[in-house]
C-alpha cells in the first residue's frame, strides 16, 4: 500500500515562543516537574540540553540557527510491509534529499537521512517504551511546546530525535551516540500524516508467537 503527498509550501517563519519543557528529574521520570529549578540536569548531558533544561536558551531557536537551510521534505510515501511493520519515505520535490523511516509495532525505529543517494546517516532507536512513544506524539500534537523529545530511559546516551514546531513546518533533528547529526524540515500536512501513521502502527498489538508444536509418538 502506498500513499503520496506533495506540498509546495516552503515559507520560513519565526519559531513559536519559548515554553518550558519538563526538566529531567534524577530518577528520569516522565512526569512533569513542578519547578524546573528543583531538578538540575546531569552533568554528562550535552551542553545544548543542559542549557535548555536550565531555561538558558530557547531550544527551537538555537537549533534553527545551527541548521538554517534544512531541506523541506514535502513528498511522503507510506508502505505497510505487514500489520506490524511499515516504511515511510519522505523526499524533497527534486528527490535530492530524503528520509527513510523504518518502524515496527514494538517501537523500534530507524531514521535514515540521505543526500543525493551518495551519503546516508542512520539513527536507531530501539529502547522506546509505549509511554515514550505516545508521550512524544502527544507533545507534538499539543502545538504549544517548541520541542518534543523522542528518547528512552537512556536519553542522550543513545540515539534520539527532537522535533521543533514552527508555524509553517516541523523540524526534525536526529542525534547519534557516535557524534553525528542530521536534520530536515517537514510540511505540516506531511508531518501530520506521518505521525498518524506511526500512531496507528504503534497501537497495533503484536501478534502472539506461535506456540511450539509438541510431537507425540
Amino acid at each position: 500500500m502506498s500513499d503520496q503527498i506533495q506540498d509546495s509550501s516552503h515559507d520560513d517563519d519565526r519559531t513559536i515562543p519559548s515554553r518550558q519543557f519538563p526538566a529531567l528529574s534524577e530518577n528520569r521520570s516522565d512526569e512533569p516537574a513542578t519547578d524546573p529549578a528543583d531538578h538540575q540536569p546531569p552533568s554528562d548531558a550535552p551542553w545544548l540540553l543542559r542549557q535548555f533544561f536550565n531555561s538558558q536558551i530557547n531550544l527551537g531557536e538555537e537549533l534553527n540557527r545551527r541548521y538554517p537551510n534544512l531541506p523541506l521534505l514535502s513528498v511522503l510515501r507510506l508502505r505497510s510491509l505487514d500489520t506490524q511493520h511499515g516504511v515511510a519515505s519522505l523526499t524533497t520535490q527534486d528527490g535530492v534529499a530524503s528520509l527513510l523511516l523504518d518502524a515496527d509495532a514494538r517501537g523500534k525505529l530507524t531514521f535514515a537521512f540521505s543526500f543525493a543517494s551518495a551519503l546516508t546517516l542512520s539513527f536507531k532507536l530501539d529502547g522506546l517504551s509505549s509511554k515514550d512513544r505516545l508521550n512524544w506524539l502527544e507533545r507534538i500534537r499539543r502545538e504549544k511546546d517548541d520541542a518534543a523529545f523522542l528518547w528512552g530511559e537512556s536519553r542522550w546516551e543513545k540515539d534520539y530525535v527532537i522535533c521543533t514546531l514552527h508555524k509553517r513546518f516541523v523540524s526534525l533533528y536526529a542525534f547519534s551516540q557516535h557524534n553525528f547529526e542530521a536534520a530536515a524540515r517537514l510540511t505540516p500536512e506531511v508531518a501530520n500524516r506521518l505521525f498518524d501513521w506511526l500512531e496507528a502502527l504503534w497501537q497495533a498489538e503484536p501478534a502472539d508467537p506461535e506456540p511450539p508444536q509438541i510431537l507425540t509418538w
